[in-house]
């Protein structure tokens, strides 16, 4: 026991009461000092809540509108690319019309010229151009 009270007496530690009580106090002290971190917190976030919700809210609204810019952008050019093909589509259906009315000119002009009846020329002696050569 002896050694107990030198040793709380070295240390400063005085006896069992004494170290309750300042165990009580320390205790006292941490929660206060506990008490008081929360307060400022909260004062912290109820003064820079605000305008960091809205600096949150701004980058969302910044990040939907270059998303819809570039949707916009990206729509464009597939709109572009699909006028691009009608006119390609138009283009060759035209062609693909006047090779097929051309076939059908030439061919009624081979029948026309072999159905005429020319004085001095025998059949085998016309030359009728194939519109396919």
């Amino acid at each position: 026991m002896q050694q107990i009270r030198a040793f709380m007496a070295r240390f400063e530690l005085g006896s069992e009461p004494d170290i309750a009580n300042q165990l009580q106090a320390t205790e006292r002290a941490l929660s206060e000092a506990k008490q008081r971190r929360t307060e400022l917190e909260h004062a912290r976030s109820a003064q820079t809540h605000p305008t960091d919700d809205l600096r949150e809210h701004l980058r969302r609204l910044s990040a939907d509108i270059g998303n819809m810019v570039q949707a916009v952008s990206n729509s464009q050019e597939l709109i572009a690319e699909q006028k691009a093909l009608r006119a390609e589509l138009i283009t060759q259906k035209r062609l693909r019309d006047a090779d097929e009315n051309i076939l059908a000119i030439a061919a009624e002009f081979k029948r026309i010229m072999l159905s005429v009846d020319f004085p001095g020329v025998s059949q085998d002696d016309r030359i009728v151009i194939d519109p396919r050569h």
